[in-house]
């Protein structure tokens, strides 16, 4: 059996470590991949988005991501409440 030089072992940790980044790498894009939204939830989220932004902006005055936590739980709520009800209409 052939005895590897401190170099040769260096380099070929740093292979397998290259390797396992890419391997990693291509594991996140794939379950990033199927967890995308479909078309119809992209246009659903929009929509309710869109909905929203103008529903708290007409009801608080001046209500925008300024405010921080406060802007973002309401926006979250009626997020939530707007593509539930979207969602019971499409089934």
């Amino acid at each position: 059996m052939k005895m590897r030089t401190e170099a040769e072992l260096e380099e070929a940790i740093a292979m397998h470590q290259m390797l396992g980044l890419c391997i990693g790498i291509v594991v996140v894009m794939i379950v990033a991949w199927i967890t995308l939204p479909s078309d119809e939830e992209q246009i659903v989220n929009r929509v309710c988005f869109q909905q929203c932004k103008e529903v708290i902006e007409s009801s608080h005055g001046e209500f925008n991501i300024s405010r921080g936590p406060l802007y973002f739980e309401a926006i979250g709520e009626c997020h939530a409440a707007c593509t539930r009800e979207k969602n019971e209409d499409i089934n």
